[in-house]
């Protein structure tokens, strides 16, 4: 179907029915009506009157449209990506825009006499006619389909896809987390005469109160790539996989053997790095998203050249991908210390996450850093010293107005933060630090190329220890998946599953492997 008209592309101003939207008195004036400003209090709350029908959804797409364009804005000026992504989310959003579920009434084009009805001056609790569970019901039905915040978050990511950045899934949900890019509050970018006559349920769209899981990042972008494929014929390119193994191994302070193995494992079963769009079998499931599955073969490589156990391998050469061992018990403390100094003594406002998960309890436990940074986030994000001068707010706006300048706000830290795959100079040398300690505890196994005797000699591989269930990671090889699934974008579970079956997948080839051989022989 045709993009409204209301909808325009994204640009400098935000357009309804090709007249600009500005704030003025915070109310909408309709032409050819007489229309009077009510004196309201904050934001005219108290005249319930809302969008209804195919208007509310047409303005909610705008406000969106609006986040959307900030959320690029920023990718720009302070994540330093090519300007190109602003053409590149443009047309995305353009086609994202015509498969947007409407409801009846909009899809056709025309409106009954109540969806027609612009504003609706009787409430929700009002209504004598439906019971609690049919509103309920309505209200997500109207919902339903419709183009969210995670949206424009998998729109972001496509975009950086597209233009062959590495950035990950854990980046735009790390930017999203500690508020740089808009998401949690990004209803507070849109402007009040816009929002203040949405629903309530697209009201509370603009405003997740909700964490936003990494898995459920993965799956939307998936399903809007699939859409474009599908619908579009658009082709995704595959994951930038040598950077991101790069900084993944970096991260996890791996030898760099791991790089070509992980390389080499993918060769060997058939496995490349972009999106899995056909029917998949069970089994490969857990790896239809590019992330998780380049992340699974970098586990199992790591695990097969340095098992985490104590039994005795003997590489045939020193030229062997599996010559050295890594002491597993001092990179457990150097991964669990690194993590330690990037929670402590933090100087940054507390990250969405952290906040949802507060309790009362916790709050009176707090030190007075943490007290510091929980008292940060809240006036970054639901602090305002805006003071309104009109409606009823207006007549105390002088004592207000005097009131911040006794109690000013002013922020100890900086808002933004640098893209996630950039790094402060003491993170860093941190991270330099833990690799050389973790390179300086290698150490060469001896080699054995040939058997004295008939003794079987263990090579790498050997006694490979599998895990179906999260339960069954103990020690430093949990440490490994824990550290590994944050950085693929997956939950810990989720990467057990896609390890085991890239391991499935080696088993096969394996038996593949001796059955051809034994049949030529």
């Amino acid at each position: 179907m045709d993009t409204p008209t209301a909808i325009k592309d994204i640009s400098n101003q935000t357009y309804v029915s090709s007249k600009p939207v500005v704030e003025d008195t915070g109310e909408l004036v309709l032409a050819g009506r007489k229309h009077r400003r009510v004196d309201s209090d904050v934001e005219s709350t108290k005249t319930g009157r809302t969008f209804e029908g195919s208007k509310a959804v047409e303005y909610y797409l705008i406000a969106l449209q609006v986040v959307l364009r900030k959320q690029v804005k920023w990718l720009v000026d302070e994540g330093k990506v090519s300007v190109e992504i602003e053409g590149i989310v443009r047309e995305l959003w353009a086609l994202r825009l015509r498969k947007v579920q409407f409801r009846d009434g909009y899809e056709s084009g025309t409106d009954t006499e109540g969806q027609s009805q612009i504003f609706s001056s009787q409430s929700d609790g009002e209504s004598g006619t439906e019971t609690n569970a049919s509103q309920s019901s309505r209200r997500k039905a109207s919902t339903s389909g419709i183009a969210t915040l995670v949206d424009t978050l998998a729109l972001c990511y496509i975009a950086t896809l597209l233009l062959r950045l590495p950035v990950t899934i854990t980046d735009i949900l790390s930017l999203a987390d500690t508020g740089s890019l808009p998401y949690y509050q990004a209803i507070r970018l849109v402007q009040k005469s816009l929002t203040e006559k949405l629903p309530g349920q697209y009201q509370s769209l603009l405003e997740p109160q909700t964490t936003l899981k990494a898995e459920d990042l993965q799956r939307r972008v998936f399903d809007t790539a699939k859409q474009f494929h599908e619908d579009f014929g658009i082709s995704m390119p595959a994951v930038n996989h040598p950077l991101l193994l790069y900084r993944w191994m970096r991260t996890l302070a791996l030898p760099i053997e791991v790089f070509a193995a992980t390389t080499r494992l993918a060769r060997m079963l058939g496995l490349e790095f972009g999106f899995l769009f056909e029917s998949v079998r069970r089994s490969d499931f857990p790896l239809r998203y590019p992330e998780a599955r380049l992340m699974a073969l970098l586990v199992v490589a790591t695990k097969l050249l340095f098992p985490c156990d104590d039994r005795e391998r003997h590489p045939a050469t020193l030229q062997d991908l599996a010559a050295l061992r890594i002491d597993w018990d001092a990179w457990e403390k150097a991964q669990t210390d690194l993590v330690k100094a990037k929670t402590e003594k933090q100087s940054t406002p507390m990250s969405h996450s952290e906040t949802f998960a507060l309790t009362d309890t916790d709050c009176q436990n707090m030190g007075d850093e943490d007290l510091d940074r929980y008292l940060d986030w809240y006036q970054t994000n639901l602090a305002n010293e805006t003071v309104r001068e009109q409606g009823r707010a207006g007549k105390e706006a002088d004592f207000r107005r005097t009131m911040m300048g006794m109690f000013p706000m002013p922020l100890s830290t900086e808002k933004t933060t640098p893209m996630a795959s950039s790094k402060s100079p003491e993170q860093r040398d941190k991270l330099s630090q833990h690799l050389r300690e973790t390179q300086a505890n290698l150490t060469t196994l001896s080699v054995v190329s040939k058997p004295a005797s008939d003794d079987k000699v263990n090579r790498a591989g050997t006694y490979y220890n599998r895990y179906r269930e999260a339960s069954e990671l103990i020690g430093p090889i949990r440490v490994l998946y824990e550290n590994a699934s944050e950085l693929g974008g997956t939950s810990l579970l989720g990467l057990v599953k896609a390890v085991f079956a890239v391991e499935l997948r080696l088993e096969k080839l394996e038996t593949r492997m001796r059955k051809e051989e034994a049949s030529n022989e």
